[in-house]
């Protein structure tokens, strides 16, 4: 059984050894499988560089069936460098499977997954047909009116995320090499960041170490827990802090929150409104899924009144919820920061009465000493100061 999810089967070859080179100089720790060990551990002294900094092991097994399933057992990337694997190989998965089914999994329809990957109905109708064959589980339940997943597809959906995030940032690794960075930060945005703040650093980040690269990735809030904890990730952003054992979220910024009405409704009347008048309409708020850290802090605010919500809708982005509030199906939340970049002149922000309620974002990182490259983009996230005095007007919004 393979102890690392990184499997290279063939490894005494040429390409094999190719390969384990590559994944070493990546750090990526990896499993050798070939017939004989002691032959892969001469050809690896003689021809892997960096030796002594790798992460692996080596198993012996044979080529058949029973051998290979025991050896490839944990393993979630299988590098086939050997022939004689293709007669056995029935259950190993391409990535060209992976990014077809998150395409169809995402649009839950067949034609848009075809339009988005630029190919044709028919043919990823059969490479998803051979992957669920491949797998032997049903991953998708298909009607003439709707497709969706099954239980087996959402675990595999969120599997199939990590592996292409870990041969994403190998691709990107090597591209900055080449490009001559001589340092790399990934960083991880959930919850919809002020963009104006965001820009500010990544600015400054330009302006004082244009040497180093920066490599940002939109996800989730449990994407970047998990992305953070796999090392796939060096930092993020959320609107959460509630991140587990092994990770720090240290507050950084703070934003009033904000009710999104639409023109010309009762509301305006206010200049600050009673949180017990905005839940008497229907909400248009954030999907939980999506948006978890900002749902959560919202969820505290709602829940400081006794009332039966009305949800008009949820949806995934910020852009669509001020679309649905400029048309009347109801009235959003927003952070200060974010609804003012939109700038939408059909909504008006208007702040909750009593108390402001504030927005908080975090910089989630690992624990321990960050590194020095690293420690530096930490210190230039200074921490905003809470806005609680609110203009008491803009050029489309009357916010005070």
């Amino acid at each position: 059984m393979a102890k690392y999810p990184v499997v290279v089967y063939g490894a005494s070859g040429y390409t094999g050894m190719l390969t384990m080179d590559w994944l070493i100089d990546q750090n990526i720790p990896f499993t050798a499988v070939a017939r004989n060990a002691g032959r892969v551990r001469e050809m690896m002294a003689q021809r892997v560089v960096r030796l002594e900094s790798a992460t692996y092991e080596i198993i012996e097994a044979e080529h058949n069936v029973d051998s290979l399933i025991e050896a490839f057992k944990g393993a979630k990337v299988v590098c086939n460098t050997v022939g004689p694997f293709t007669k056995f190989g029935l259950t190993a998965v391409e990535l060209r499977h992976l990014r077809c089914f998150i395409a169809v999994a995402e649009e839950l329809h067949f034609a848009r997954a075809a339009a988005r990957l630029h190919i044709e109905q028919s043919p990823l109708s059969r490479i998803i047909k051979e992957l669920e064959y491949r797998l032997g589980v049903q991953l998708f339940e298909r009607t003439t009116r709707r497709t969706r997943l099954t239980w087996a597809g959402k675990v595999l959906l969120e599997e199939a995320r990590r592996v292409l995030a870990v041969v994403d940032q190998a691709k990107a690794s090597v591209k900055s090499a080449a490009a001559g960075y001589r340092g790399r930060i990934r960083i991880a945005l959930s919850d919809g960041i002020p963009q104006a703040r965001l820009a500010a650093l990544l600015a400054q980040c330009r302006e004082e170490e244009p040497e180093v690269e920066i490599c940002l990735s939109e996800v989730t809030f449990s994407e970047q827990v998990r992305g953070l904890n796999d090392d796939l990730f060096d930092i993020g952003f959320a609107q959460s802090d509630e991140v587990g054992d092994g990770l720090v979220a240290e507050p950084v910024w703070f934003d009033p929150l904000v009710v999104a009405v639409p023109a010309r409704h009762p509301l305006l009347t206010y200049r600050r409104v009673p949180l017990d008048e905005v839940v008497r309409y229907p909400l248009v708020l954030c999907d939980p899924q999506v948006c978890e850290g900002f749902w959560r802090q919202l969820q505290r605010v709602l829940g400081t009144v006794d009332a039966r919500l009305t949800i008009a809708d949820r949806v995934p982005t910020l852009d669509l919820m001020m679309a649905l509030v400029a048309a009347g199906y109801g009235l959003g939340f927003s952070s200060l920061a974010r609804i003012t970049e939109l700038n939408n002149p059909d909504v008006v922000a208007r702040p909750l009465a009593g108390c402001p309620a504030m927005l908080t974002t975090y910089l989630v990182r690992r624990q321990g000493e960050p590194a020095e490259q690293l420690a530096r983009f930490i210190g230039r996230v200074s921490p905003a100061e809470s806005q609680a005095l609110l203009p008491d007007h803009t050029s489309q919004k009357e916010i005070a």
